[in-house]
């Protein structure tokens, strides 16, 4: 995962009122709370709903940047 992939939420991490289902990667190695855990964090830009960060473990890559 890199900065301008494409990227969706996994299927279990969906709930309806969660209006981010797909983004882009904006940047990869993020320390989520101020400290190193694993897996780390990737900051995504989900279009209208703005900029979050969230686990690695929580997305897919869909269509690499390129």
């Amino acid at each position: 995962m890199k900065p301008g992939d494409l990227i969706r939420m996994v299927p279990w991490c969906q709930v309806d009122d969660h209006p981010m289902w797909f983004g882009i990667v904006l940047e990869t190695e993020v320390n989520m709370w101020g400290e190193e855990v694993v897996p780390s964090g990737v900051d995504v830009h989900w279009g209208s709903a703005g900029i979050e960060t969230i686990s690695v473990d929580e997305i897919e890559v869909i269509s690499e940047e390129g």
